[in-house]
This record gives C-alpha cells, sequence and structure tokens, in this order.
C-alpha cells in the first residue's frame, strides 16, 4: 500500500517533491517518484485526495496541482493571492491560505480549475507565515 506524500524545497524556487511513502512490507522506505516546479517558492504542501495545494511565493498564490500519477503531476489551478502565500490547510472544499501581512484567505477549490475567493481573516498585524 501507497500514499502520497509532498514536501516543499523552500531554498529552491518553485520545487515540490511528490514523493511515495511505503506502508508495506518495507515500511517507512521512502522514494522520490515525482516533481512538479512551481512558478514560485513552494513554501508549504497540503495534500487532500489526489491534489497537492501548494502555499507559492515570488509568483506568489496557491498552486493546485493533481499528484494521481506521482510519476506525473500537473496542475489543475491557481489563484493569485495579493501576497506570498506561506502556508496553507484544506477542509471540506476550501484551501486556507496564510498569506503574509494580508492575513488569512479563505479560498473556494470545489472547481479546481477555477478557484475563488471567498472571505479573508485579517489577523490585525499578525503575519500568517507558517502552520505548525
Amino acid at each position: 500500500m501507497f500514499s502520497h506524500m509532498a514536501c516543499p524545497n523552500p531554498t529552491t524556487s518553485g520545487v515540490a517533491n511528490i514523493e511515495l511513502a511505503s506502508t508495506s512490507v518495507v515500511a517507512n522506505k521512502k522514494f522520490a517518484v515525482g516533481s512538479f516546479d512551481t512558478p514560485g517558492a513552494a513554501n508549504n504542501v497540503a495534500i487532500s485526495g489526489d491534489y497537492a495545494y501548494v502555499a507559492d511565493s515570488s509568483p506568489r498564490g496557491l498552486q493546485i496541482i493533481n499528484v494521481g500519477n506521482a510519476a506525473l503531476p500537473t496542475r489543475s489551478g491557481s489563484f493569485d493571492t495579493t501576497n506570498d502565500a506561506y502556508c496553507v490547510v484544506v477542509s471540506g472544499g476550501y484551501a486556507f491560505v496564510g498569506a503574509g501581512d494580508i492575513g488569512l484567505q479563505i479560498i473556494n477549490v470545489s472547481n479546481l480549475s477555477a478557484p475563488t475567493l471567498t472571505g479573508t481573516f485579517d489577523t490585525q498585524n499578525s503575519k500568517t507565515y507558517r502552520s505548525p
């Protein structure tokens, strides 16, 4: 049995490595099977189903990558945040993106090819950079 894991490489612009983690006989054996070069620096990644949601900066935004075929990931959609995206959590058809000085952006990702801004939350000068 295999599961998807995505790891950002914040020191190299735009590299989000897609790996498979084995839970079979060779437990905890990890090996890279594919990668996807995002437009900016991949700061954080959340996995939901067959999709990796990448918080990207310079250029900024949310990148949605189909990792159903981990050897050949493809971009399904993107959303341009108004600041660099630093962290992302996905739940119930929404991506919650921490976008630095502008706070939290709530993005409806039910249409993966055309995500839309649903709302924002002003973190009142508390910058949103990394998820725990």
